[in-house]
């Protein structure tokens, strides 16, 4: 598979950028061997800033991403709207709308924070929550110390709501949810349904992106 990580390789079209979510890595990608992918590492995002990480991305013909990954992918679709043509969402919320939910939302997140101190009860605690239920259990993750950047620079507190911003460009969102994914097919109804393409797999939960077959027969349908 041609899973580069490399940067500046601006000057060539790509098939598919893909980010990975939180917990997650490059590796978590499995798309066609057949098709020119970066799935980059997240270094740059967080050694300067959004914008600049998206400068150092390569333009592609779709951007894909996974639930922390389809957040970034949403605000990179926005600020580079010309850069990258099809954007797919895996399972990623578009921003919460109140200071009491976001306020909720940090509170949980400083939580997490702590939490992530001792590897194996945080990874009990991750494995427990609601959201993965209709998921295989995350085994191991290296280097938490790392992940806590993901909530401290980009947690869903600090993000903006990023709907109304996403609208100019409603004809080139696909947003995919697992059926068994409660808590984000109840999102898409509230939130999603009416206003972007929705596409919902039979089976899967919020790891949606462990659905390799069905990804990649939606990347080859936007190519």
């Amino acid at each position: 598979m041609s899973r580069l990580r490399s940067f500046g390789m601006n000057g060539m079209l790509y098939d598919v950028v893909a980010l990975h979510g939180f917990l997650g890595s490059p590796d978590d990608f499995d798309i066609n061997p057949n098709l020119q992918v970066l799935c980059p590492q997240y270094d740059a995002l967080f050694d300067e800033d959004l914008a600049a990480f998206g400068t150092s991305l390569p333009t592609a013909k779709i951007l894909l991403g996974y639930s922390f990954g389809a957040r970034i992918a949403a605000q990179l679709k926005i600020l580079f709207p010309e850069k990258f043509k099809t954007l797919i969402l895996l399972a990623g919320h578009l921003g919460l709308q109140t200071a009491a939910e976001k306020g909720a939302r940090l509170n949980w997140e400083m939580e997490l924070i702590q939490r992530m101190s001792h590897k194996e009860s945080f990874l009990d605690y991750w494995n427990k929550l609601d959201l993965f239920k209709a998921d295989e259990p995350l085994l191991e993750v290296e280097n938490l110390e790392y992940f806590k950047k993901y909530i401290e620079r980009f947690g869903l507190s600090k993000q903006d709501y990023l709907i109304n911003d996403l609208m100019p460009y409603k004809d080139d969102i696909i947003y995919v949810v697992g059926e068994r994914d409660n808590k984000y097919v109840s999102y898409v109804e509230q939130h999603i349904q009416g206003k972007f393409s929705v596409m919902k797999l039979k089976n899967a939960g919020h790891r949606i992106f462990r659905d390799q077959e069905n990804i990649n027969n939606l990347l080859m349908s936007c190519l």
